[in-house]
């Protein structure tokens, strides 16, 4: 970017195609839309960042909008403070936006002159949208913008529609659904597929790679026959999509955590127990039809109750969990070779992070957890802790989204995704502007009990 009339502190860490975006959405030839696409981990949010801090240097901006995921609210916050200070930019959710409505003085918008940050799911609010939708923004961005929809897309029509946002930026993965054509306003699309591989390529001989190694382990012989019971369920759920789904997510499960899968077959039991009290109490005129749609793929298993009810007395048999053991090995052989232990664990599962965390913490290092069912302001100060300490981070996946994971030494992936899902785990470690080595783990189990893993082993890049 051109030295004059820049914030130079923040734009010289922009690589050339991050910089050429920028004096795009600057340039007085600048589209008022602009839809930027690019994997995980490519710097979008570092790129706005840069963008904002330059329109606020140079006095081109007065308040800007950021709408995104919850999970992601926290990430954005910090980002902008670290750019732009304390004033800089302001996290609003339900109760702040009332407290600022309850200063508002007549005429006045109450909106702060800076950036405000906001969930898509409490802009979407009815008050708060008539709000947003009658104020004016220098920018507005939209993250995630290929997972709006509904109401949360409407917002963004009504901001655009009533010329309330002076720029709109929506930052996306994927071009997938490219909605924002129904707006029709002049959007320019830049997509960094392209200019990422000749970066890459460029930077072949200095860039910080991320090295992939397996951890092998066994499972026991009780815990290959339970799994090998477990199969023979999984086989006997209904062929239709619900069915499949079911079997599969079990499976999964399974793969994940011993843990993990008795929770689930409990909540099976749970529904084929609801299912005989409600056959117990039809009504005289009861309609099996009606019923039939309403059916879940649990009830019907042949025998669903006493086979399931047999798994969960197989597993309670199961003396060790072997995988559980690995990691705990792994965990300690790091710490050994790393003073300063920075490791972070996903899993695709609340109940397997849940689970693990208690484990580890055994180990007698700091251990932090995020999941779903944890407060957002105890994650908030489960990843502060871990940001400035280090030792251990266990989460789920869906809850370390817009984490960066920059600093850390080892990622350990307990269970493996589908394809989308791993993109959005390696975004977070796996991105450009690392600055130290970095090892991914993933599990192989010998006995080859759940085939499956194997095959997910060679599609995400580990060889068994």
């Amino acid at each position: 970017m051109p030295e004059n009339n820049t914030n130079s502190h923040i734009t010289e860490k922009l690589t050339d195609f991050q910089g050429r975006f920028v004096e795009d959405v600057l340039s007085s030839h600048a589209k008022t839309s602009h839809v930027l696409v690019a994997q995980p981990g490519a710097g979008k949010r570092f790129t706005t960042v840069a963008l904002i801090s330059q329109l606020r240097h140079t006095g081109a901006l007065n308040r800007a909008l950021v709408l995104c995921p919850a999970a992601l609210v926290s990430a954005w916050h910090e980002s902008l403070q670290e750019s732009l200070g304390q004033e800089g930019s302001v996290t609003v959710g339900r109760r702040e936006f009332l407290e600022l409505q309850s200063q508002k003085t007549k005429g006045d918008s109450f909106w702060p002159e800076s950036a405000v940050i906001m969930s898509l799911d409490t802009a979407k609010r009815e008050e708060i949208a008539q709000s947003l939708s009658t104020t004016s923004w220098g920018l507005v961005v939209v993250d995630e913008a290929h997972r709006v929809g509904g109401q949360r897309r409407r917002l963004v029509q009504s901001l655009v529609a009533g010329g309330c946002a002076g720029r709109l930026l929506l930052l996306t993965a994927t071009p997938g659904d490219p909605w924002w054509t129904e707006m029709k306003v002049n959007t320019s699309v830049t997509d960094w597929a392209q200019d990422i591989e000749v970066w890459r390529k460029s930077q072949a001989s200095q860039r910080i790679t991320v090295d992939h190694e397996v951890v092998r382990y066994r499972r026991s012989d009780d815990e290959v026959a339970f799994l090998s019971a477990l199969n023979e369920l999984a086989d006997e759920f209904p062929n239709n999509p619900a069915g499949r789904l079911t079997a599969e997510m079990l499976l999964r499960r399974a793969s994940s955590s011993v843990f993990n899968l008795e929770q689930s077959l409990l909540r099976g039991l749970s529904n084929l127990q609801i299912e005989m009290d409600d056959e117990l109490s039809l009504e005289p005129g009861h309609d099996p039809q009606v019923e039939e749609s309403k059916a879940h793929p649990w009830q019907d298993l042949p025998d669903g109750v006493a086979r399931t009810t047999a798994l969960l007395e197989m597993l309670e048999n199961v003396a060790a969990d072997a995988k559980l053991t690995a990691l705990q090995k792994l965990v300690n052989q790091l710490s050994s070779q790393q003073p300063d232990l920075r490791v972070c664990i996903f899993s695709s599962f609340a109940d397997t992070a849940t689970y693990l965390h208690s484990s580890l913490c055994e180990l007698e290092m700091a251990c932090h957890v995020v999941t779903g069912s944890i407060p957002m302001a105890t994650r908030q100060e489960a990843l502060s802790q871990f940001r400035q300490r280090g030792q251990i981070l266990v989460g789920t996946t869906t809850c370390l989204e817009g984490f960066e994971l920059s600093s850390v030494d080892s990622v350990i992936h307990y269970d493996l995704p589908r394809e989308e899902e791993m993109e959005i785990r390696r975004g977070r470690y796996d991105r450009i502007g690392r600055t130290k080595a970095c090892t991914a783990y993933a599990f192989v189990d010998e006995s080859n009990a759940l085939p499956f893993e194997a095959d997910l082993l060679d599609r995400h890049g580990w060889r068994a």
